[in-house]
């Protein structure tokens, strides 16, 4: 099942990531840097993929954390592409939010096996995941610089984004904690990172 849903999720993602490129009239595309967004979303889903084939298919494949960095290009490529943004106030937020929270989980999942324990993977997974949405608003406050004037930015709009983003990188790190740690092996063997094991704790003194 999750290889299968895995590989639909490429499959749609590099499909919506490329649409643009096929209609670049449509209103919903303008002014909106959908060419580098083409070609930045296309190659995502491709990461993993491409550096498992470089280090000569180690097993097991990471499909759990494969999928979670398909996702964000399915949810915000399908969201410009049915023009959801526009015709549905709030969805910006939550695509925001919903993204933060995949990234935070497949880094904390990816960082997993250098760290100790699952909530230091936690900690430093949302540190990153929230210096990226902050990345994120520079790219589209430069955007808006160069001329892309279809991205609507606005001062509330920004820290909205920010919010959602914060809030989703935090719930992105319960996942970690609670669910993802157990997975870190798959991703320790992709990348070649050994795993961390925990140090014993000092047996408790009489009192």
């Amino acid at each position: 099942m999750l290889p299968s849903a895995n590989i639909a999720a490429k499959l749609i993602a590099v499909t919506l990531a490329l649409y643009p490129l096929w209609v670049p009239d449509l209103p919903q595309f303008r002014g909106k840097a959908m060419r580098a967004r083409a070609f930045a979303y296309s190659l995502l889903p491709l990461a993993i993929p491409l550096t498992w084939l470089r280090r000569g298919r180690p097993t097991p494949y990471p499909h759990a954390v494969d999928l979670l960095l398909s996702l964000p290009v399915v949810l915000d490529a399908g969201a410009n592409a049915f023009d959801l943004y526009r015709r549905v106030r709030a969805f910006d937020l939550a695509v925001h939010g919903v993204n933060a929270a995949l990234g935070v989980s497949a880094l904390g999942a990816g960082l997993s096996p250098l760290m100790p324990n699952r909530w230091s993977a936690a900690a430093l997974a949302t540190s990153l995941g929230i210096s990226g949405e902050a990345l994120w608003e520079l790219a589209e406050y430069g955007a808006l610089k160069s001329g892309e004037d279809g991205l609507a930015l606005t001062y509330e709009n920004t820290m909205l984004d920010i919010l959602a983003s914060t809030i989703g990188a935090l719930a992105g790190a319960l996942v970690v904690g609670a669910l993802l740690w157990p997975r870190r092996g798959e991703v320790g063997a992709l990348f070649g990172w050994r795993l961390v094991e925990r140090a014993a704790r000092p047996p408790r003194r009489p009192a």
